[in-house]
């Protein structure tokens, strides 16, 4: 025997929990679909182009699986990354995540000029003699001075 079809309304059924009585979109109070506003623009990178000239307005993500990537590179034109851009073409921030290297990299643009030098993320993974603190932070030697980074900008 086939089941037979009926509704109820969602304020008889319990354990819904409070997803199942929200609108579907993109206003105020409503649940957002699958791609609504997804984790920004999807990009590409252009290798022929810096990445400084590819800036694009808002946040998105951009992959290049394959070298050779664009002269102002992190890691150089032989490298691949991941770019992250935040921000306008007059002023941004980019970050890089290396696509087989276990390195990050930001960089920050001016309102009035290009793009700073690239800065690459210490880590106990690309820093020799780097090791974890308790505070959640690095310490490493560098020339006889102890370096501390925390998340919260304290010295362990």
């Amino acid at each position: 025997k086939a089941p037979s079809s009926h509704t109820h309304a969602s304020s008889e059924i319990t354990g819904l929990g409070t997803a199942a009585a929200r609108n579907v979109g993109t206003g105020a109070g409503n649940v957002m679909e699958v791609g609504a506003f997804g984790l920004g623009a999807s990009l590409s990178i252009n290798p022929a182009i810096t990445l400084q000239a590819q800036q694009p307005s808002g946040f998105g993500v951009a992959t290049r699986g394959s070298a050779p990537m664009p002269s102002d590179a992190p890691w150089g034109t032989s490298s691949i990354a991941k770019i992250v851009y935040i921000g306008e073409p007059s002023w941004g921030t980019q970050v890089a995540f290396g696509y087989y290297a276990n390195e990050v990299a930001f960089r920050n643009k001016p309102s009035d000029g290009d793009y700073y030098s690239w800065n690459n993320f210490i880590h106990t993974g690309n820093f020799p003699n780097a090791s974890p603190t308790a505070a959640g932070g690095v310490k490493t030697r560098l020339a006889g001075t102890v370096l501390y980074m925390t998340s919260n900008g304290t010295n362990p």
